[in-house]
């Protein structure tokens, strides 16, 4: 498929930026874009309890990082057993910073 894009020069240049920091011509970066936004929108968004699982091993693996990380990994965990029953309440528990 072939397609045109008429595009402002301001964009074209960050553009030509972008695809330089990647090692790629500017012609190629636009279709790498497009090519990578497909693949996202095709993966499958993960369950809650594969979410929880790559939580769960985060917090192992985190179990030795400083206490302000420890304690954003639990934040989190307590949001994701608060939103079974109340998604905004969680939500707005996690904002707060209150565990």
């Amino acid at each position: 498929m072939t397609v045109r894009l008429e595009i402002k020069p301001e964009i074209e240049a960050s553009l030509n930026a972008q695809a330089a920091a990647k090692g790629i011509l500017l012609d190629a970066y636009p279709r790498e874009v497009i090519e990578d936004l497909a693949r996202a929108q095709a993966a499958p968004a993960a369950s809650l309890e594969e979410f929880r699982s790559t939580l769960d091993t985060l917090a192992e693996m985190g179990k030795s990082l400083p206490h302000p990380v420890w304690a954003l990994l639990d934040r989190t965990m307590h949001a994701l057993s608060d939103a079974e029953n109340s998604p905004a309440a969680a939500a707005a528990q996690f904002r707060s910073g209150q565990p």
